[in-house]
């Protein structure tokens, strides 16, 4: 494992705990202020069964989320050092692959005299898209090439 790949690694893992500390840190804090307001709603009679069942409510739902980012959280993680582990083999690919005969030459990538005659095939035609024409509802032609021109439905 080279010394980057090493680095690149451990500061992929750095900004995924720092991301999961912010994470934890911030979901106590906003679990902290929303029992704050429904320990005020409880004491108001009728109105505390209500709001109760409804902090069970987004006490579960805030629970899930946070518990998604923490998880898009990992999975981001996974993918970087996947990518840098990737990155590492490319690398170490291209550095350890031969390089060409030097009896080769350089490479030319001039076309031959006789395929300069040779007519090249057109290019298929576009598609237009349909989009609302400006402070209108009615659909407009944009054409790839050119003004936009109006098409009668």
């Amino acid at each position: 494992m080279s010394e980057q790949r090493l680095l690149m690694r451990g500061l992929a893992e750095l900004v995924e705990h720092a991301v999961d500390a912010t994470v934890r840190e911030t979901e106590r804090l906003h679990r902290s202020r929303v029992r704050r307001t429904y320990a005020v709603l409880e004491r108001i009679g009728p109105i505390a069964p209500a709001a109760k069942g409804i902090e069970l409510i987004q006490d579960a739902i805030t629970a899930g989320v946070y518990e998604a980012i923490r998880a898009t959280n990992r999975v981001v993680g996974m993918a970087a050092a996947v990518a840098i582990d990737t990155l590492d083999l490319v690398t170490k690919h291209e550095h350890d692959a031969p390089s060409p005969p030097e009896s080769l030459g350089p490479a030319t990538l001039e076309p031959s005299p006789s395929s300069s005659s040779r007519p090249t095939p057109a290019s298929p035609p576009r598609r237009a898209k349909r989009t609302p024409a400006p402070g209108s509802c009615a659909p407009r032609t944009v054409a790839s090439r050119g003004a936009p021109s109006r098409r009668s439905p």
